[in-house]
């Protein structure tokens, strides 16, 4: 009695009404105290009275919460939301108990209920200790006694239900496989149980973990029997955890696994296939049924919800899971203490048990959703409010001051329970977010929670965008990038984009996704991007798997991401494998479609096919513009890894085939696909392969030069400044790069331009600007052609061919002066040499501080030396044409100051690029006009403007008589409609390939421009030619230096002058030192540059030699210029001889026509400072004194010449004779290129002749390029011969030679009429074999039944023989058929037809079947009476009527009905032949008694052997 008094009284203690709050508890526990020791009660049991009172009112009042929410519900869409999502009651789950639990009436007799009966458990079961802690007593123990009785009540009724030996061993034993949990039947365990456990919890009443040993103990009773630290050999076992969590989770890791390495796969054996199929889908639909129903009433999970949804403390929760699913493991490292190593392992294995309670039990991984969406619901709404995007709902209260939480205030609040404060940082959110965030992608439960990632991207986003960025989402250029610490970046590479993958394909999350990784930096996102793809692709993640991982579960990347990325690959292959031309814009669309969610797997697959497809190229790039932007930024990162710059596996690849000399397939696809790709988009970060290459280069390696390379011609639009091979250009090419920009792209492709976007180049130029990338990119390339000479990288030991050498060294030159170019142009971009002189370094730290060679320094600022020495004249020019006022110009801006020739710094840095013997010589005003000029300031190609220019007005007038149409257009249209007919078009394509349409619009705007541009370039070169040659005319006395021995040897001179009654000038000075000096240290070190610097040094001599530049010794410096080139033939490579060539070529024509024209050597050469020579080299070739002072003679000068031309072929045979590949090759290049001007002297020509045999014959195909090389050399040679070039020719030997080549093409022509005329006797020999052999053949009954081959069918054959003779007669008493005109027949019945059918004779079907030619087939036959009958002859013939072929018919059968009677088949049986006598077969074909029929029947036979006979067939 006593006891239930006391149970009345705590039902009731919270009835009564109080003044406050803290009397009502007081008086509570006060009468309970009085009941104790009134009736000497059990404070157990009456705490045990209390946890059931308590149980039941937190049950109501979430109920009476539940049914508040369903009524004030007005659609099935808001109550389908609070239904739970495995399928228990309503009221469970972390919102709706949040809900509950922060939204009870204050005053209320439920919340003082509840409060009462906490402070009585409090007063029964604990005290606090001197520190102010909470130490409880029985309430772990009391708790768990319930927990025992739950069990033992589900397994009792298990046991009624499905037998109680299965009941008992799963009583006894738990989870046998570790697959299931100790709950035996639904509902095992109230939810209010463990509710108010988490209740207690959540008020520090209760430790979660003491709960743990009662579990474990009814769970696995043999552990409570085992003493302490038993367990055999100590390993982790399902009987030492009070959850088989782990274990199932591990179970299902390995069967996920297994399911997924067979995705994908193709099965031969179809029967086989369709069982796994099923088997797997089967298992795919039940295993997670399974799973979640089996923990569904899982206690440990359910505490753990519990105490998620109200104490919010994920650590605390998560440590909870993680010791029960753990054991003993977990709680060794808990006493280890707060090390690094111990804290870093208990993170690891709360984690693990998140996402497994997550993976198996669906509503556990809605808890955590909700959790992480309260946890930031606060932060996210002040974000919203602050974008303008209104109020957030949130509220759980709708802010009523009359609702109180019954929870601790320091988890929570009456209204939002957000841990989070609405001002937290990013880092802040970050820190609480993580850890959830990963279990739920782990698990893959974020898929159903679509909305959540939406919150938390925008969310992000909010946090990430500078203040700067622009309204639509573009990030401000110069903003500085937001910093990302280790929280943020962790949210993001495990959550935030990982997450992708496991949604559906779709435009939107993409675009939610890049709206926040775009406002970070490249270098930020593809370390995002690296992240996704660690550590493999598909099953590439699999593969790298130990079966010990698999089964422990440790596995690095979320199973569901492999299972989507394996499905999107799948599909994507698919669709690539049915992709073409014709339906790229359907199969695009799709393929585009299949990388929303997995960017990665797709472009990384279409990747790899560009490497051994070229052909997909085009196609994929027109694919892209279906992808979304955060697709684009992936492909840019693809990118970056294919070509090495993000995987070590990628970075190994050979990038050179097995010679060295040229690029790898994929390395090539690569370069090409990189132009076409930032081509269309250019908006795709292109800095990541800029800094990529430049780290290539700063190691010293070469092979990615082909990237840049693409990326400027392609992308940059600058195609027409490169070149294949100096070599390989024409003199039409050479001709307009001495001219402007337009009129080298005009003919750099012999007219073809190719349309350049201006935005992609404009995009790439920026970003080359930024960070002076450029510039040092220049720099790095003038440094790596050094390195590719003389060193190597560490890591490279394999020696190279100097062939491979030689060949990256021109790559280099190539691309530098391609990247040059595409810098210092100011066409596009007017501020672009401002930008390229901040970064570029004065000449003289180029040299000293960075190790660039002198002529390379100069080259590298020459564009900026041009701008600063022709600004004033630019700027004069500039305001004639716009009336302005050129006072504003009379200095160049400061950025040109560093590099203005009359400026101290340039002066000084002159010093130090040549050494101190030059000087002597060559004065700083030569060494700086030679070095700031370009070959466009010198030469102005007048012929080549005219030729273009009339070339381009040609098409404009083409263009408009198109498009005004009438007879002037008629040529032109009946052109391009046959073009569009022979192309195979229909006829609306054939009328539209002759209408004139925008492109043609378009394409005459061009023309129209371009003849406008190139006239006023021209005009605007040839005013530059113009100063610059008055400059050097104003400068010419201060270029070369007189020297001390010039001046001795000229006071000789006058003194013998004086006797011998001559004078001297005195102006013009002799400095023997000059031309080495000159050719040493100008000319050689540019010329081998590029095709431009070689024609510039070999102009620029010619310019200082028409100016007449006292003491420039013309003769001297080609003289030097013979031995340089003599000699450096030997250790060239491929464009430097080129170029050598170029220059040589330009140079021996002058020297050529000094020596063949006395004209022009009389008024060019003679009598000038050019004509005189040294006097070391006067007396070397024994010239007398006079060449010193008034020039050499023309004697003189043909004998200097000779020994040129000699020294010349002499080193060119040497070189053609040499093992060494570079040698031959150098020397035919040299030599292709000056055919035209050398050789001149026969003896030469005839000895490079002669060695140039060797190199063409067969015995040279090791070498097929320098075979090839030398066939074209040796005919251009022999023609050059025969055209007169060998102007020392004798004329003897010439017309000797001449009647040689002439005997020698009779003899040819000869034999060519023989060979044609045995020809034509054997073919009609076969001919005549054939009409014989036909001719003779008869044709003979068979024994085959009549049936013969299509081929043995004379009737078949063109050729075959004349008809047999007739046969004889078969029914002498057939009826006469008398024809409209003729003589009447006989008719012959059918000697097979069993009816006694008369019908025709073998020979008139032979004429009928062949249509019944005239008197070319003659057949005889014989009547009843034996007279034969010749047709044609007294008669009408088939050739009397026209031609026409004669109808046959026969009479019919007395009695027969000829209207119902069938048509009958002629038949080509036996019967037909069989009764044919050998007599008649044998007889006289050309019997007869009409000469016409004999004579007719001849010509028939003649035809038919002469003519191939006339048959149809």
């Amino acid at each position: 009695g006593g006891e239930d008094g006391v149970g009345k009284r705590v039902d009731g203690a919270g009835d009564e009404d109080g003044d406050g709050e803290s009397s009502s508890h007081a008086e509570a526990r006060r009468h309970v105290r009085e009941l104790i020791g009134a009736f000497d009660l059990d404070p157990n049991r009456v705490l045990d009275l209390a946890l059931d009172a308590l149980e039941w009112e937190l049950d109501e009042i979430v109920s009476r919460s539940t049914k508040d929410a369903v009524a004030s519900k007005s659609s099935f869409s808001e109550l389908s939301k609070m239904a739970d999502e495995d399928g228990a009651s309503s009221w469970w789950g972390l919102e709706r108990l949040r809900t509950a639990m922060t939204n009870v009436s204050d005053g209320g007799a439920a919340r003082n209920a509840v409060l009462s009966l906490l402070a009585i458990v409090r007063e029964l079961d604990g005290h606090y200790d001197d520190g102010g802690t909470y130490r409880g007593r029985a309430v772990a123990h009391l708790l768990g006694f319930k927990y025992r009785s739950c069990h033992g009540r589900a397994a009792a009724a298990k046991a009624q239900t499905g037998g109680a030996a299965v009941a008992a061993a799963s009583a006894a034993n738990g989870a046998t496989n570790g697959a299931a949990p100790p709950a035996a039947a639904a509902n095992a365990y109230p939810r209010s149980l463990q509710l108010s456990t988490a209740f207690l919890c959540a008020h520090r009443v209760l430790d979660p973990h003491s709960l743990l040993p009662h579990i474990i103990a009814y769970t696995n009773p043999a552990v409570a029997s085992k003493p302490a630290g038993g367990g055999g050999n100590g390993a982790k076992s399902n009987a030492s955890v009070a959850t088989p969590l782990m274990s199932a989770y591990q179970t299902h890791c390995a069967d996920v696994v297994k399911r997924l390495k067979k995705l994908g796969v193709v099965s031969l054996n179809s029967s086989n296939a369709k069982k796994d199929d099923d088997k797997s889908r089967r298992g795919e639909s039940s295993a997670p049924a399974v799973a979640g129903e089996a923990f569904r009433d899982d206690p440990v999970i359910g505490i753990f919800r519990a105490l998620l949804a109200l104490t919010g403390d994920w650590d605390a929760s998560t440590a909870f899971l993680a010791h029960a699913a753990a054991g003993p493991e977990f709680a060794s490292l808990v006493k280890q203490g707060d090390g690094d190593e111990s804290v870093d392992k208990m993170r690891t294995m709360m984690d693990s048990a998140a996402a497994a309670a997550c993976t198996l039990c669906e509503g556990a991984a809605s808890d955590v959703c909700a959790h992480v969406n309260c946890a930031f619901g606060d932060v996210y709404a002040g974000a919203a409010s602050s974008n303008g995007s209104g109020p957030v709902k949130g509220k759980r209260n709708g802010g009523n001051a009359n609702w109180t939480s019954i929870l601790p205030p320091s988890t929570g609040d009456a209204t939002n329970f957000g841990v989070l404060a609405k001002g937290s940082s990013l880092e802040e959110i970050s820190s609480a977010l993580r850890d959830p965030l990963s279990s739920l992608v782990k698990s893959g439960r974020i898929r159903r929670n679509q909305s959540l990632y939406v919150k938390l991207c925008r969310l992000y986003k909010s946090n990430l965008a500078p203040p700067s960025s622009s309204s639509d989402g573009e990030s401000t250029e110069g903003a500085d990038p937001p910093s990302v610490d280790d929280d943020t970046l962790a949210v993001l590479s495990t959550f935030l984009v990982p997450s992708l993958s496991l949604f559906p394909s779709d435009t939107a999350l993409p675009a939610e996704l890049w709206a926040v990784l775009r406002v970070l930096p490249y270098s930020v996102r593809y370390e995002l991007y690296s992240a996704w793809r660690r550590p493999g692709l598909e099953k590439g993640t699999l593969r790298s798997l130990l079966p010990a991982a698999i089964k422990s579960g440790d596995i690095p990347k979320p199973l569901g991401i492999i299972e989507s990325e394996i499905e999107t690959g799948v599909a994507a292959r698919y669709v690539l494998k049915r992709i073409s031309k014709e339906n790229i814009a359907e199969r695009g669309r799709q393929l585009a479609k299949t990388s929303h969610n997995n960017p990665l797997v797709v472009f990384t697959d279409i990747l790899g096919k560009i490497e051994s497809y070229d052909n997909l190229i085009l196609m994929m790039v027109d694919t892209f513009q279906f992808v979304t932007p955060l697709g684009l930024d992936v492909m840019g990162y693809c990118l970056l890894v294919s070509l090495g710059g993000g995987g070590e596996e990628v970075g190994q690849r050979s990038r050179t085939k097995m010679g060295g000399l040229d690029t790898e397939q994929w390395l090539a696809s690569l370069e090409t696909f990189t132009g076409a790709f930032y081509k269309k988009f250019p908006s795709v970060e292109l800095r990541g392969i800029l800094f990529y290459l430049t780290q290539r280069f700063a190691a010293g390696w070469a092979s990615e030069l082909g990237v840049l390379r693409s990326l400027i011609k392609t992308a940059g639009g600058y195609g027409f400044v490169d070149y294949d091979s100096t070599s390989a250009l024409s003199d039409l090419q050479l001709d307009g790069r001495c001219g402007s920009r337009l009129l080298k792209r005009e003919t750099s492709s012999f007219g073809v331009v190719d349309d350049i976007d201006r935005g992609a180049s404009q995009r790439l130029r920026s970003v080359l600007q930024g960070d002076d990338l450029g510039v040092i990119i220049l720099i790095l390339l003038s440094q790596l052609r050094s390195r590719a000479l003389y060193s190597k990288p560490s890591s490279d030991t394999v020696k190279e061919h100097v062939k491979v050498i030689g060949s990256t060294y021109d790559d280099c030159e190539a691309v530098l002066c391609l990247l040059l170019e595409y810098l210092s142009d100011s066409s596009m971009d007017p501020g672009a040499k401002e930008k390229f002189a901040a970064s570029m370094p004065s000449l003289g730290d180029l040299h000293e501080k960075y190790g660039v060679d002198a002529a390379v320094a100069w080259m590298l600022c020459r564009p900026l030396v041009r701008k600063s020495m022709f600004y004033m004249d630019d700027a004069k020019l500039l305001s004639s044409s716009t009336s302005g006022s050129a006072s504003a110009a009379a200095e160049p801006p400061s950025y040109l100051k560093p590099f203005t020739t009359s400026s101290p710094e340039m002066i000084e840095s002159y010093r130090s690029l040549l050494p101190e013997a030059p000087w002597d010589s060559i004065t700083p005003t030569m060494f700086e006009m030679f070095y700031s000029l370009a070959i466009y300031d010198i030469v102005c190609p007048e012929e080549r403007y005219n030729v273009d220019i009339d070339r381009l007005k040609k098409e404009c007038e083409r263009l408009d008589q198109l498009r005004t149409g009438g007879a002037a257009a008629r040529g032109q249209m009946s052109v391009l409609a046959a073009a569009a007919a022979a192309a195979g078009g229909n006829y609306e394509q054939v009328r539209r390939a002759t209408a004139f349409t925008r492109e043609h619009a378009a394409e005459l705007e061009r023309l129209k421009r371009n003849v406008e541009q190139l006239s006023k370039d021209f005009q605007r070169q040839k005013k530059r030619c113009g100063l610059v040659l008055k400059k050097l005319e104003g400068l010419k006395e201060s270029l070369i230096v007189e020297s001390e021995k010039a001046k001795e040897d000229d006071e000789d001179l006058f003194k013998e002058d004086d006797e011998e009654g001559t004078s001297s000038n005195d102006n013009e000075k002799n400095n023997s030192k000059f031309a080495p000096a000159f050719m040493t240290f100008c000319i050689y070190p540019r010329f081998l540059l590029s095709p431009e610097d070689s024609l510039f040094c070999a102009h620029f001599a010619k310019l200082l030699h028409k100016i007449r530049v006292p003491g420039f010794m013309t003769i001297e410096l080609v003289d030097n210029i013979v031995n340089a080139v003599t000699g450096s033939l030997y250790c060239m490579t491929e464009d430097e001889a080129g170029n050598c060539s170029i220059f040589l070529n330009e140079i021996w024509k002058s020297v050529n026509s000094w020596r063949y024209d006395n004209d022009a050597f009389a008024s060019e050469l003679k009598d000038t400072p050019g004509s005189r020579l040294s006097k070391e080299l006067a007396q070397e070739n024994g010239i007398e004194a006079h060449s010193l002072t008034s020039g050499i003679t023309h004697e003189d000068y043909k004998a200097i010449y000779s020994q040129w031309h000699q020294k010349i072929g002499i080193a060119s045979i040497g070189c053609l004779q040499s093992s060494e590949y570079m040698h031959t090759r150098a020397a035919l290049i040299v030599l292709s290129r000056i055919v035209q001007v050398f050789p001149t002297q026969p003896k030469t020509g005839e000895r490079i002749l002669k060695t140039l045999a060797p190199l063409q014959g067969d015995d040279n195909a090791e070498r097929p390029d320098i075979r090839a090389t030398a066939q074209g050399y040796g005919s251009q040679l022999t023609k050059a011969r025969d055209e007169g070039m060998w102007k020392e020719e004798n004329v003897a030997v010439t017309k000797a030679r001449q009647e040689r080549e002439k005997m020698r093409a009779e003899e040819r022509k000869k034999k060519l009429a023989k060979q044609h005329e045995d020809m034509k006797k054997d073919s009609e020999m076969i001919s005549k074999q054939i009409d014989h052999t036909f001719g003779r053949r008869e044709w003979r009954p068979r024994d085959d039944g009549g049936r013969q081959p299509w081929s043995m069918d004379p009737r078949m054959h063109s050729r075959g023989p004349p008809p047999p003779p007739p046969p004889p007669p078969l029914n002498a008493s057939a009826p006469t058929f008398t024809p409209k005109s003729g003589d009447p027949r006989e008719l012959h019945g059918r000697p097979g037809d069993s009816r006694g059918r008369q019908g025709i004779d073998r020979g008139e079907m032979w004429e009928r079947d062949r249509g019944g030619g005239g008197g070319s087939g003659i057949r005889q036959s014989n009547d009843g009476r034996g007279r034969q009958i010749v047709p044609g002859v007294g008669g009408e013939s088939s050739s009397s009527r026209g031609g026409e072929r004669r109808k046959r018919s026969r009479s019919p059968e007395p009695g027969e009905d000829t209207e119902q009677r069938p048509t009958q088949k002629r038949s080509r049986g036996v019967g037909d032949r069989g009764d044919w006598s050998a007599s008649h077969r044998g007889g006289d074909r050309s019997g007869s008694s009409d000469p016409r029929g004999s004579n007719s029947g001849g010509a028939r036979r003649s035809d038919r052997r002469g003519g191939g006979g006339s048959s149809r067939y």
